[in-house]
């Protein structure tokens, strides 16, 4: 039997479920009776049938998924307790989430930008005359050498 490569939402359905459920897209393309992973992917970046919305959907429920068998992992409520393995188990979700999703699961890095001393920050010294100055002059450029405000 040939592997299936036409698009149906059946197919799709399925597919999408298996991923919710925390299958990887590897071990489900490899069945005789799914299409190939770049078939998927090809319908995913297509967005064949609305494949896309479907497919990122079952993504971030896996996601979901993963994050709870972190909890369950360092609970030591899914077997007997090997901490070594534990540790692997939980560290390998762990980078994937970061990784596949970020906006979730990565590292938040916060810049703030503040000026000498932690003070606000100083626009080169100048006074509230010379800044309105200069930003006329800037203006003046945008608007194709034109003068704007008030002239001194």
């Amino acid at each position: 039997m040939a592997r299936p490569s036409k698009y149906s939402d059946e197919l799709a359905a399925d597919i999408c479920s298996r991923i919710a459920q925390g299958e990887a897209l590897r071990k489900i393309s490899a069945a005789d009776d799914m299409p190939a992973m770049s078939t998927i992917c090809l319908w995913a970046a297509e967005d064949r049938g609305g494949f896309s919305e479907r497919y990122t959907r079952a993504l971030e429920a896996r996601g979901w998924l993963w994050a709870e068998e972190i909890v369950g992992i360092a609970d030591g409520v899914d077997g007997e307790p090997d901490t070594q393995r534990d540790r692997l188990r939980v560290d390998t979700r762990k980078w994937l989430l970061s990784k596949l999703m970020p906006q979730k699961y990565g590292e938040k890095s916060q810049i703030e930008h503040t000026g000498k001393d932690g003070g606000p920050i100083a626009y080169a010294d100048m006074t509230e005359r010379e800044l309105d100055r200069r930003l006329q002059e800037l203006l003046g450029q945008v608007n194709g050498g034109e003068k704007t405000g008030e002239s001194e």
